[in-house]
């Protein structure tokens, strides 16, 4: 079997069209197979930090080229040096001798703050293998009172923020009702 390769850049939150420029920080990878299990290639196990080995403008690795076999993955950055950047995760497919570019964002703490709001608000959980929205389960008062007091926490920790550059907002309320509307007609 050929290796594959993904080309891995991170890109940088406040401009996210270019490598990350920022700071200093270097970068490392997680690489996992589509089914949660960790890539393990050639005696190395992706699943633990990999670092990146390409520098940046300001000489922090932030770009990396890693041989893999052709497969789907779920891929994500981190850099240990700087606290709370966590990416979220990236979906690739790569087939045979395939070079398939990875670009990851890393949310702003604001842009956690915004889909932990969306998600309690409009949320949907997997109950008895149907997804069901937050409107139909049957929770008891406590845990609908907890729920409450968590948005109504979040929401104000989100009026904290200045305005900052971010990823686009979660969807409103209004909107899911609208694109529902709209799927529905």
């Amino acid at each position: 079997m050929a290796d594959s390769t993904l080309s891995i850049t991170i890109r940088d939150t406040e401009r996210p069209c270019a490598p990350y420029q920022s700071s200093a920080h270097s970068f490392f990878v997680q690489i996992y197979h589509c089914d949660g299990t960790p890539l393990i290639w050639k005696g190395v196990n992706y699943g633990n930090a990999q670092p990146l080995d390409v520098p940046g403008a300001k000489k922090g690795n932030v770009h990396a080229q890693v041989k893999v076999p052709p497969g789907c993955y779920l891929v994500r950055g981190m850099t240990p040096s700087c606290g709370n950047f966590l990416s979220d995760w990236v979906w690739v497919e790569v087939c045979c001798s395939e070079t398939v570019c990875v670009n990851i964002v890393f949310p702003s703490i604001r842009d956690c703050v915004d889909r932990t709001r969306t998600g309690l608000e409009l949320g949907a959980v997997i109950a008895e293998a149907e997804i069901v929205p937050w409107e139909r389960l049957r929770l008891t008062d406590a845990v609908e009172n907890a729920r409450d007091s968590l948005i109504n926490i979040v929401r104000a920790i989100d009026e904290q923020f200045p305005d900052i550059p971010h990823l686009p907002e979660p969807p409103s309320r209004p909107d899911m009702d609208a694109a529902l509307k709209a799927e529905r007609s």
